[in-house]
């Protein structure tokens, strides 16, 4: 080996054994990392009226002909039936894109539109983003504490900026309304598009699904958890427990979050939310199968088209979608 080569490596590697031993030195005791992992989770039972997450509907571009699918993006053939799975190659993300002008996007049956964003937590948004949301969900946004008040208004400005490039109106002029489980949804436009969509947020993240039919989509910052089986055992099926247990060690954690947000992902698209009983879904998450549900209620459901995601390295996440997907557009807000 080249001498200058060798001696160039040598910060490198003593940067990198160094913040290995800051990390483990930071390190949360696990009783505590459970505590954070099921308050990210079921933060929504207390913020959304969904008892999840927020979820409606929208849009997305048609496959171009020859169009190149993103670098961490592997889908199957337009006209398949079967379930897509996505796969990221850690070094890319979603690709970036600017929000469209109202009117400028439109959607294709069988397409979703999957957008990644950035939520600044240090401070409200300005004065007139914040013109843009209604009374209701302005009032929503005072009677919480200022992170989740912030998450909340942020996430809802950018929702309906989104919303307005496919629907062709201004970002005020979007109406929600809720359906009996407490779902949100669009109130019809004067175009008749059914749009449906659905959000989910971890930390200063968060991606919005657009369809023309019913989403649903989880996103999890996963971490270490003191005894994440015993968690299985409380929220995943029989059956499910004991596929996690044949899993190798090594790869048990990260199929645990697997399960979790694929579980998760359903039960928003149905609108039952995680209050109903993660056990009353099963999925497949074994490493090696394609994402799938297998059955809810005891009962086999063959029209919903499983997505696992990893928007970026830290973050990993599922997308559940009515009928069979055949183009599925990743996007990171800029």
């Amino acid at each position: 080996m080249n001498r200058s080569r060798a001696l160039w490596k040598w910060p490198a590697v003593v940067g990198l054994i160094g913040a290995i031993g800051i990390a483990l030195l930071m390190a949360e005791p696990p009783d505590v990392r459970l505590l954070v992992f099921l308050s990210d989770s079921l933060e929504g039972l207390w913020n959304s009226p969904f008892l999840s997450t927020e979820s409606c509907g929208d849009t997305v571009q048609p496959a171009v002909p020859g169009k190149q699918e993103p670098a961490w993006c592997a889908a199957t053939a337009a006209g398949s039936s079967g379930p897509c799975c996505i796969v990221l190659a850690m070094e890319s993300g979603f690709s970036p894109r600017a929000i469209p002008r109202p009117g400028e996007s439109a959607i294709a049956e069988r397409t979703v539109d999957v957008w990644l964003g950035s939520l600044d937590l240090s401070q409200d948004p300005p004065s007139p983003q914040l013109s843009t949301l209604c009374p209701d969900e302005s009032a929503r946004a005072t009677s919480m504490a200022a992170e989740p008040r912030r998450r909340f208004m942020a996430s809802r400005v950018l929702l309906r900026r989104l919303l307005s490039a496919y629907l062709g109106v201004e970002p005020q002029e979007i109406e929600f309304s809720y359906g009996s489980s407490g779902k949100p949804f669009l109130v019809p436009t004067p175009a008749g598009l059914p749009l449906h969509f659905n959000l989910s947020h971890s930390g200063d993240r968060v991606v919005i699904a657009i369809a023309r039919t019913p989403v649903g989509i989880d996103l999890e910052t996963p971490r270490r958890l003191g005894d994440f089986e015993s968690m299985a055992r409380r929220f995943f099926s029989p059956r499910e427990v004991r596929v996690l247990a044949r899993i190798p060690a090594s790869e048990r954690l990260d199929a645990f979050f697997a399960c979790w947000t694929r579980k998760e992902a359903y039960l928003k698209l149905t609108g039952r939310g995680i209050a109903k009983g993660l056990n009353t879904v099963e999925v497949a998450f074994s490493p090696g199968l394609e994402p799938a549900v297998l059955a809810c209620d005891g009962r086999p459901d063959e029209q919903c088209s499983m997505h696992h995601l990893e928007p970026e390295p830290g973050l990993v996440g599922a997308l559940a979608v009515q009928g069979s997907t055949e183009t599925l557009n990743c996007w990171s807000v800029r």
